[in-house]
């Protein structure tokens, strides 16, 4: 069996009081323990490395991105390269998938 990356983005519907975006990211994270996927849960990340050491590690992992309208705006208007490389990385992520 070969294994392929998915890249899947989701959202909380627009507008939403905070506590219903923390209710459905304690939601994602109680199916993650309760199916026995924990080590799937992921935290943040700053570089495109960073999404590629984590997904070589546990490749099949979720990260639970607050505000990612925040964060593509910031990586797009960035000049840093760690920016940009999380830009590729989600790019190549989404085509291979």
């Amino acid at each position: 069996m070969q294994w392929t990356t998915a890249l899947t983005c989701t959202s909380s519907a627009w507008p939403t009081p905070a506590s219903a975006k923390t209710h459905a990211r304690k939601v994602n994270t109680r199916i993650l323990y309760e199916a026995g996927l924990a080590d799937g849960l992921g935290t943040s990340f700053a570089s495109g490395e960073g999404i590629e050491d984590r997904l070589f590690v546990q490749p099949a992992t979720l990260f639970q991105v607050d505000e990612i309208d925040g964060l593509l705006l910031r990586v797009s208007q960035a000049k840093d390269a760690r920016h940009e490389q999380i830009v590729s990385m989600l790019l190549q992520m989404y085509s291979a998938a």
